[in-house]
């Protein structure tokens, strides 16, 4: 983990979200440890678990941003609210989201603001996990 919460702070939302709005899979995966995992939680919905050595019947870590990429281009976030714990290696945030669905699918041209939450683990400067909460409730 970053060793100062400006460092923590800087590398999620500059290293790690920057590279969701300029779309960079490479360059997001660099971020992450060799056994990471993503798991994203929305609503009733059943756990999207990805992970970096997915077993049969899981999905890639790839997988995530891959999808992410193909159905929507994400214009920016704000309302960052960080609470970084450097001991445990922990950062959580809750952040606003805008994305607009891509032309081809189902949501084209729809235009949304997510409220997210994201807990990372960190694994020294690696991403080891991340736990994403998100709604749509449309504010």
């Amino acid at each position: 983990m970053p060793t100062t919460r400006s460092a923590s702070v800087e590398l999620v939302e500059r290293a790690y979200f920057g590279r969701v709005i300029d779309p960079d899979v490479d360059g997001l995966l660099a971020l992450f440890a060799e056994d990471a995992t993503i798991t994203v939680l929305h609503g009733d919905d059943p756990a999207r678990v990805y992970r970096s050595r997915p077993a049969e019947g899981e999905q890639p870590l790839r997988g995530y941003f891959d999808t992410v990429f193909a159905t929507f281009a994400v214009e920016g976030y704000d309302r960052f609210d960080h609470v970084v714990d450097l001991e445990a290696g922990r950062h959580a945030c809750t952040f606003a989201v805008r994305l607009t669905g891509r032309p081809g699918t189902e949501i084209a041209g729809q235009r949304l603001t997510l409220r997210n939450c994201n807990v990372f683990r960190f694994r020294g400067d690696l991403i080891e996990d991340v736990l994403i909460y998100y709604a749509n409730p449309g504010d």
